[in-house]
């Protein structure tokens, strides 16, 4: 019988340039909850009660212990760090993401670095600190998470390469301007 083993989607260590550092991070279980009609409220509540946070809207995250909850689109967010609790089945579909997608975390200068990259505004004031949008990065879907620290970038694990290619590309640029 074959054994199949786990590898990383980049084996690339951290880049540094133009003021910025780029790294892949492990974000640990990613679930989609995708709340059934009219469930959200109750969703909300058994996440609560599950998780210590409850369901995020629009534009946000919360978060409790090593769990966040990411809004991730329309009617959905992401449960990102812990394992989601199965009785939450009873409110919402649930979707384990967890090998589809990966995070590269971005420091410093990753606004400049991002401007050329996404039509987010992800200006501090514009994108501060505890919010989620969807966009584009370099024209591949992507979840960003603004921390105190940076940004988070859960892309699909077939594009990490590229959006690595491209954030190194971006910074390369940057360094070159400066």
């Amino acid at each position: 019988m074959v054994e199949l083993t786990a590898t990383l989607p980049l084996d690339d260590g951290p880049l540094e340039a133009g003021g910025a550092r780029l790294r892949l991070v492990e974000s640990g279980p990613i679930t989609a909850l995708a709340p059934y009609k009219g469930a959200e409220a109750r969703l909300s509540a058994a996440l609560q009660v599950a998780h210590g946070m409850g369901f995020a809207g629009p534009g946000q995250v919360g978060q409790a212990g090593p769990g966040r909850c990411i809004w991730a689109g329309l009617r959905m967010a992401w449960l990102v760090g812990v394992r989601a609790d199965e009785g939450l089945a009873a409110h919402a579909a649930l979707s384990d993401l967890s090998d589809g997608w990966v995070c590269l975390r971005l420091e410093g200068a990753a606004e400049e670095v991002l401007a050329r990259l996404t039509p987010l505004d992800l200006r501090r004031g514009a994108f501060p600190e505890g919010r989620s949008a969807r966009s584009e990065l370099a024209q591949m879907p992507a979840l960003f998470v603004r921390d105190a620290a940076g940004f988070e970038m859960f892309v699909m694990r077939s594009m990490a390469r590229s959006a690595w290619g491209e954030i190194a590309l971006a910074m390369q640029g940057v360094a070159a301007r400066g």
